[in-house]
């Protein structure tokens, strides 16, 4: 502080004294924090419903509270017979998951999440029964695309890092979906890998 007043009254600065603090070393930020365009988000609907290809399944995610939490919740109901509720559980991404798909076996993909953050469940795989068989977070995805952080944010048009969004390859049995240029595909184990421009 007194380095400061002595530069200012050097450099001819007039004026009234003005109070200032700085932040305890502890507490400064160490490293820059960057703005994130696009943070903010138009909340989803209240409940969004997925189908299987095949029609025998069907998956919904709704709000717990009407969005006054972020808190969702997944059901998936087998169509095979009228509707039939197989599992119900509380859903990790705030606001639900970007986008869902379930499979023709009754495997829900999860993919992303609302908020624009490196998520750490950038894909999420439930199997028929609701138990969780495979994750993958962000930098997973960007192990995998092995490309800076910031290329990958750039070239998102959906989200975080999605570019294209993930459709239901019948001939592949995988998911297929693009980020950075790239077309990825997730298989209905969780296996994640790169594939060749469709």
């Amino acid at each position: 502080m007194t380095k400061l007043l002595i530069l200012l009254l050097t450099l001819g600065w007039t004026g009234s004294a003005v109070a200032c603090t700085s932040l305890p070393s502890s507490t400064a930020p160490k490293e820059p924090i960057a703005a994130v365009p696009n943070d903010t988000i138009a909340l989803p609907d209240l409940q969004t419903d997925y189908r299987s290809p095949n029609g025998q399944y069907q998956f919904v995610v709704s709000a717990v509270d009407g969005w006054q939490t972020p808190r969702a919740v997944g059901q998936l109901y087998s169509l095979q017979s009228g509707q039939t509720l197989l599992w119900e559980k509380p859903l990790p991404q705030a606001y639900g998951p970007r986008f869902a798909v379930v499979t023709p076996a009754g495997d829900v993909i999860l993919f992303d999440e609302q908020l624009n953050i490196a998520s750490p469940y950038a894909v999420m795989v439930l199997d028929a029964a609701g138990e969780a068989i495979a994750q993958h977070s962000f930098d997973d995805i960007q192990a995998l695309l092995a490309q800076p952080r910031a290329e990958i944010v750039e070239q998102a048009a959906i989200g975080w890092w999605i570019e294209t969004p993930p459709a239901w390859d019948a001939q592949l049995e995988q998911v297929r979906l693009s980020a950075a240029g790239t077309s990825l595909a997730v298989t209905s184990d969780g296996h994640l890998q790169l594939e060749t421009a469709p």
